[in-house]
């Protein structure tokens, strides 16, 4: 057991304590599709209003820190996509189907530097 940041202790070295998104962002970035290079600007683009290139570190923290802020404590409450909730609180099969399925369709980019 190691402890962490907080008070908690979490064991070491069981099972994969690697996150997807630790994978996309380090291992994987450069073979991202250009359907998620374009969604990641178009999130820029909707955050900032402007492109990643014209986003300053200190523009990112400040509108991270808006958007936690904003972002409903009550998981159930939140969205993703643009998607709206059902009466039952649930996503529509339909719309998560079609995500799904029009990114396991895109092919990713070729391996590349930067």
């Amino acid at each position: 057991m190691r402890k962490g940041a907080g008070q908690e202790l979490a064991p070491s070295g069981l099972g994969n304590q690697v996150s997807f998104e630790f994978n996309l962002a380090y291992r994987w970035h450069s073979a991202i599709s250009e359907r998620d290079e374009k969604w990641t600007e178009d999130v820029y683009k909707e955050m900032y209003g402007k492109a990643a290139e014209g986003v300053s570190i200190s523009d990112l923290m400040t509108g991270l820190g808006k958007w936690g802020m904003e972002l409903p404590k009550d998981p159930s409450e939140r969205t993703f996509a643009h998607l709206k909730r059902q009466e039952d609180g649930r996503f529509d099969d339909e719309d998560l189907v079609r995500i799904m399925t029009e990114s396991i369709e895109e092919v990713a980019g070729r391996y590349r530097s930067g």
